[in-house]
Order: C-alpha cells, then sequence, then structure tokens
C-alpha cells in the first residue's frame, strides 16, 4: 500500500533493503544493446529513490520518474538536485499512467513489475503499450518467483500469458540477480519491444 511505501522511504528502511547506491547494471546492459539516440524519451516505472532515472538522464535520455510514494520522489528529487540531473518526478500509479499515447521510446521497470497482483497486469500492459511509441522497449526485471502478497514473479509463463497476444514482440527471458543494498534477489529480466 502507499502508506507501507511512504513510511520505509521516510524512515529509510529502503535503503538497506531494495535500494542501491550506482545505477542498476542490467539496465546499463541493456541501454549499451538497444543503443537508442541522445534525447530519447524515458520512463521509470516504480521510480524509487531515482537511482535509474537520474543514470539515464546523465546518458542524455529526457526522463519521468513515477511512483505511487511520495516519499520516494521526495528522495528521489534530492538525489537527482545532488547530481545535477534534470528529471520530472511524478507521483501516480503504473496502472492509471498520466500521459498521452506514444510519448516513450524506453519504459524501464525495475521491481515494479512484481509488485503487480495477477488481476491488475492485464491492466499494466494495456497502459505501457499506450505509451510506448511503436519500437519502442520496455525493460522489465523483478522476482522470479511468486511469494505471499509480496512478490508476483516475473516468469516465462507469465510474461507469455500476459503479452504474446499484444503489440508486443517478446524478447527471451534472462536469469539475473537484481542486487541491491541486502544483497540481492533471484530475478529475471525480459525487454519487450512495441510493433
Amino acid at each position: 500500500s502507499q502508506q507501507y511505501w511512504n513510511d520505509a522511504y521516510r524512515d529509510g528502511v529502503f535503503l538497506s533493503q531494495w535500494d542501491y547506491d550506482f545505477p542498476s547494471q542490467e539496465l546499463v546492459g541493456a541501454l549499451s544493446v538497444l543503443q537508442l539516440p541522445t534525447g530519447s524519451v524515458a520512463l521509470d516505472l516504480g521510480c524509487g529513490g531515482g537511482r535509474d532515472a537520474i543514470y539515464l538522464a546523465q546518458n542524455g535520455f529526457i526522463v519521468t520518474g513515477i511512483d505511487v510514494s511520495s516519499a520516494a520522489i521526495e528522495v528521489a528529487t534530492r538525489r537527482a538536485q545532488e547530481s545535477g540531473a534534470s528529471v520530472t518526478w511524478l507521483v501516480g500509479d503504473v496502472l492509471d499512467l498520466p500521459f498521452t499515447n506514444q510519448a516513450f521510446d524506453l519504459v524501464t521497470d525495475r521491481a515494479c513489475f512484481h509488485h503487480i497482483a495477477d488481476s491488475d497486469r492485464p491492466g499494466y500492459v494495456q497502459e505501457v503499450s499506450k505509451i510506448l511509441k511503436p519500437g519502442g522497449f520496455l525493460v522489465i526485471r523483478g522476482s522470479s518467483y511468486s511469494r505471499d502478497d509480496s512478490f508476483y514473479g516475473v516468469t516465462e509463463e507469465s510474461i507469455r500469458t500476459l503479452f504474446s497476444d499484444s503489440d508486443f514482440v517478446l524478447g527471451k527471458l534472462f536469469s539475473i540477480k537484481l542486487v541491491n543494498n541486502a544483497g540481492g534477489l533471484a530475478a529475471n529480466m525480459v525487454t519487450l519491444r512495441r510493433k
């Protein structure tokens, strides 16, 4: 819930749990392969403390970070100011994105999708499909397994079920470790291209 996330960002719990002190290496790897031109427009879904959004801005992207937690956005805003990066930060819901159609070349999602319940995931696909330009990319990284109510796995089956009849071309699923200050999480990564 929003309250949970706000508390975690206000009392600093996030720092030892899921935050990280550098841009996520799987995003850096994806960027090196995707070769998007300078000035490409990017969105970080569930941007948290803002590390990835800030890195994108420092590398020539026009970036928006959105998170359901206003406290997370406060952390991200402070970090962006400290690093001199220009990012547009928004408090909002990834299931109801406040953007016009086909606004983005890249949507990055590090550990947001794995918090979205199965019943809400078709809405996520619809929203991201709406805001990505044709030929744009969605890069998802999240827990490879479901656990109680904390994670909904990013699995071959869940990605295929959600995206195969949609406006996306599915990439290969890669097993990764989602590295963070707590150590890391067994995860999967997949890159999808908007048709």
